[in-house]
């Protein structure tokens, strides 16, 4: 087995020591010794990591890599979500993005809400803050995935919208994330679910006129009365 491999698969008591590690780190905000030297490791691990995705040219392949990489760095993230300190922390802003990237939502929601309750930033290299990223990409990929003609998660989508809720968020963006939520719930039966549906597409709307809604509306009004008449 490669020494590469070997790293990804840590023991129990390996995962324990860097979960540890990660929330003393968190808690001293980098002032104790053995700490502050792992999250440094994990830093450099990190960039020969991003290095090496830069290589990849083929987006699915870049996003197997991701996902293939991603359980190295659950032992940090967990340790930090665990303190509830609040330190900046560049591994997990950047494991938040990574988790979105390989549709491993659920993950990224629970680092989401950490980073936003205690308002951290990404790292230099992304030009959007981090609640505008969080809810702009979980938004795209629900979309692409109604699309794709798969299923959406309304529950995903909702999440999303609750913890960016008090964050200041681009317009377009949030319309986003309503968009999303219409075409997930749209597909209900349930006459009720379809009418919220349409109230999301509306605020899709009412936040971005160029949202792409405005033909689902009209399709989805003329749903709701035919199945009223009915």
């Amino acid at each position: 087995m490669s020494e590469e491999k070997k790293n990804r698969q840590l023991s129990p008591a390996a995962r324990h020591r860097e979960r540890v590690l990660a929330a003393k780190n968190s808690q001293s905000a980098g002032e104790d010794t053995q700490a502050a030297s792992q999250y440094e490791l994990k830093l450099m691990d990190l960039a020969q990591d991003q290095r090496d995705l830069k290589n990849i040219k083929g987006l699915d392949l870049k996003a197997a890599k991701k996902l293939e990489l991603l359980p190295k760095y659950l032992p940090w993230v967990e340790g930090v979500i665990a303190s509830d300190a609040g330190t900046q922390d560049d591994v997990l802003v950047t494991m938040l993005v990574w988790a979105i990237d390989v549709s491993q939502f659920d993950l990224a929601l629970i680092i989401a809400e950490y980073c936003i309750k205690h308002k951290l930033s990404m790292t230099d290299n992304y030009q959007r803050d981090l609640p505008n990223i969080v809810a702009e990409d979980i938004a795209e990929a629900q979309i692409k995935l109604f699309t794709a003609g798969q299923e959406m998660s309304s529950s995903i989508i909702n999440r999303a919208i609750e913890i960016t809720k008090d964050c200041d968020l681009f317009d377009p963006v949030r319309a986003k994330l309503h968009k999303a939520l219409g075409y997930a719930l749209r597909t209900s039966e349930n006459i009720l679910i379809k009418k919220l549906a349409l109230d999301n597409l509306k605020r899709a709307l009412e936040l971005f006129d160029k949202s792409g809604v405005k033909k689902d509306i009209e399709n989805l009004e003329r749903e709701i009365k035919n199945s009223s008449s009915a």
